[in-house]
């Protein structure tokens, strides 16, 4: 058993955000799904990842994509089945962001990844859906315009290391994952001072990024 102390009773917003969440995420790891330090949004059965290191801009893409009414997976962390068959999960929660791009939507603040972040609610995206299936990743770099473009499999790799703390945790599991998941190559996503750019071209490009995707 376990035992909650009346502080921690008294305020639901710290509770779920400093126990139940992380008991949630440690829970999903023992149980077949490996994190993976991604955003990402779900067209039909396909998700599409958005990898980098923090600050990168993975939740500005999410809170991008739910402003523009797409299904978004997560906005940092997305959990990977590789068995039976491979599913891709999310966690779905507010955004997080640093204060320079949370600006007067700042929220809560809280401490992600060793840095001071602030909480905002994403925009109602529909309802649950099945997980997808396939999956492709985006590295993302910044730049003064919005370009999409393949890498190779070597490279996507290379990229997507070291992992950060608490993610080296589990590095065997985790390096399994993007190696399958970057097997026929990745994508170099490149974002503008404006994330709608990139969330627009990447929504043009679907079908080409499919063509990269793993699904089995």
């Amino acid at each position: 058993g376990c035992t909650v102390s009346p502080e921690r009773l008294a305020a639901p917003e710290a509770l779920l955000a400093h126990v139940l969440e992380p008991l949630g995420r440690f829970l999903a790891t023992r149980n077949g799904r490996v994190p993976i330090h991604a955003s990402g949004i779900q067209l039909d059965d396909l998700a599409i990842l958005f990898s980098g290191p923090s600050g990168a801009g993975k939740s500005s893409l999410a809170l991008a994509a739910a402003s523009a009414g797409l299904p978004v997976i997560s906005e940092d962390t997305v959990y990977v089945q590789p068995e039976p068959r491979l599913a891709i999960w999310g966690w779905r929660g507010p955004v997080h962001l640093l204060a320079r791009d949370a600006g007067t939507n700042a929220g809560t603040p809280r401490l992600r990844n060793g840095r001071m972040k602030f909480a905002i609610d994403l925009a109602r995206c529909g309802a649950a859906r099945p997980p997808a299936t396939a999956a492709t990743i985006c590295i993302l770099q910044h730049g003064e315009r919005a370009s999409l473009g393949p890498i190779s499999p070597g490279r996507a790799v290379q990229m997507l290391g070291p992992l950060e703390a608490g993610f080296d945790l589990l590095q065997t599991e985790i390096e399994a994952v993007l190696s399958r998941l970057t097997s026929k190559g990745a994508w170099l996503l490149t974002l503008s001072s404006s994330p709608g750019e990139a969330l627009a071209l990447v929504r043009q490009e679907a079908e080409t990024l499919r063509t990269r995707a793993t699904s089995r």
